[in-house]
């Protein structure tokens, strides 16, 4: 039974320092990358606030790892375990909630690009809307200008090549030109891109039915790299959906394993002593 007790304490306090070394790497990760995005040629796509929220979490995670460390190394565990015990428990549910919210966009995504984003609403148009604040940010930044060429100079009928005035955004450009512009847009009634861009849930800022006109707007960008943009958004949550399942489990364990340390191990410690106890005065 002492045997049981002893694997049983040594996974607890295993699994409390691997999450606090868990934490202090992410801790360390957002700041730096906060620093770098505030430094480097990200700062054109990142918000300089968003920089600075990103900053203060990343230090403040830090904190919560230290507490983690000093709730297993100091004797006075329960008030050190508290403070990280609160902080893995709302780690928790923010992995709980992204999970379910990561799970509920990837359908929603895909079931919006089926109906070529018409009438969606809902989670679809949540989820629609978050990539069409990526382009339209993208979009004005960009300042972009739409050609009808295929890019080496030559006008061709329906081929149309995109040009960033801003060139720390030329690899911008080259994934339009290369994903979206590499066939001919079919802007004719009834079309994939025809329906999308006259679609309701986002007004298009050009009513036209010129192809040439509506192409070069942050909307006819949008229709026209759909395909694309559905492709790499439901790769990517692909990935989220698993790994923020996996973090729900593991910070489950970790709530349990903080549990059994500041309720359980003190209990069975004294057990310990009273047996040795009992048994030193049982001695002739």
């Amino acid at each position: 039974m002492g045997c049981v007790n002893c694997l049983c304490k040594s996974a607890v306090v295993f699994l409390i320092v691997f999450t606090a070394i868990v934490y202090l790497c992410l801790g360390l990760s957002v700041t730096g990358g906060a620093i770098a995005a505030m430094v480097t040629k990200t700062k054109y796509l990142v918000p300089m606030w968003y920089s600075g929220v990103a900053l203060a979490v990343g230090l403040l995670v830090v904190l919560f790892a230290i507490f983690g460390f000093f709730g297993v190394c100091r004797k006075n565990k329960k008030c050190w375990l508290t403070f990280f015990a609160f902080f893995t428990l709302l780690i928790f549910l923010i992995s709980l909630t992204f999970s379910a919210l990561v799970f509920k966009s990837d359908e929603a995504i895909s079931a919006a690009k089926r109906q070529n984003f018409v009438d969606i609403d809902g989670w679809e148009e949540a989820a629609s809307n978050t990539l069409k604040s990526a382009v339209e940010d993208l979009w004005e930044k960009c300042d972009a200008q739409v050609s009808a060429t295929s890019g080496s100079g030559v006008i061709s009928s329906d081929m149309y090549h995109l040009k960033c005035d801003d060139d720390n955004l030329e690899w911008a450009e080259d994934i339009v030109n290369d994903y979206c512009f590499d066939e001919p847009v079919n802007g004719t009634a009834g079309s994939d891109y025809s329906l999308c861009y006259y679609s309701e849930w986002w007004s298009p800022t050009v009513k036209s039915t010129a192809t040439i006109e509506t192409i070069g707007t942050d909307k006819g960008i949008f229709c026209q790299c759909a395909d694309q943009l559905v492709k790499w958004s439901t790769h990517y949550l692909a990935v989220g959906k698993w790994a923020s399942l996996g973090a729900v489990v593991y910070f489950f364990l970790t709530l349990l394993a903080i549990v059994y340390m500041c309720c359980c191990s003190k209990s069975l410690a004294n057990q310990e002593d009273e047996a040795m106890k009992g048994a030193f005065f049982a001695r002739p």
